[in-house]
């Protein structure tokens, strides 16, 4: 995304849009757990770019170049000029259930908005937090729909300490190797995880990255 070329009518617009944006409240709540975590809805989001009246937003759903969906957004000015943001891709798999093709999208689209126009809508990592919650229950569903006898499927909890933590995200990387090889288990896990490497994971976040891996593709 490029925004030096920007006008100073749409910089100036787009600075009063942003600041606006800074006072919205987390009023929603996901329960991960025994405990909720904030975020600000979607749907707020979009009506405070409404009562801007300067701009229009959108979230077209795409391709990218290996046909992986995405999301993107745009931001049109009245005055005609459109900045967009770089395509963000969506973990959408043909076996997902329509409802939880849904939830992905649903959540892209808040998680992208969010970043796009620079609001801190989740508190501290509860952005990935309700996306594990998510998952969670998927996983939780695919177990009570696996036939008797069947090899259950692995679990990370939250690591206690940092051996247990290094023990993790071990697992995660023999993960990818066992699924994509060596030379592309690297590729695999970025495309994947939204991380750039295994060091960068959080101790909150092994869990729903390892679950993640697992259910993503065998042939990249």
């Amino acid at each position: 995304m490029n925004l030096s070329k920007l006008s100073p009518e749409v910089a100036k617009d787009l600075i009063e849009l942003v600041n606006s944006l800074s006072g919205l409240q987390k009023s929603a709540a996901v329960k991960y757990g025994a405990t909720n975590f904030k975020y600000v809805p979607l749907d707020d989001i979009l009506e405070k770019i409404k009562e801007n009246h300067n701009f229009a937003f959108f979230q077209p759903l795409g391709s990218m170049s290996d046909n992986t969906p995405c999301i993107q957004c745009i931001l049109v000015h009245k005055s005609g000029e459109v900045i967009a943001s770089d395509p963000y891709r969506l973990v959408v798999k043909e076996s997902m259930k329509k409802q939880e093709e849904g939830a992905e999208i649903t959540y892209s689209r808040r998680y992208c908005a969010a970043s796009f126009l620079g609001i801190a809508s989740d508190d501290d990592v509860d952005a990935q937090k309700e996306k594990d919650c998510q998952r969670g229950e998927t996983r939780q569903r695919k177990k009570e729909e696996a036939p008797r006898g069947a090899e259950p499927i692995p679990e990370i909890g939250i690591p206690a300490t940092r051996a247990e933590h290094a023990k993790a995200i071990q697992r995660i990387g023999d993960l990818c190797v066992k699924k994509w090889g060596a030379e592309r288990a690297g590729e695999g896990f970025v495309r994947y995880s939204g991380y750039k490497g295994l060091k960068d994971i959080e101790p909150e976040a092994v869990g729903v990255v390892y679950d993640i891996i697992s259910s993503a593709p065998d042939v990249l």
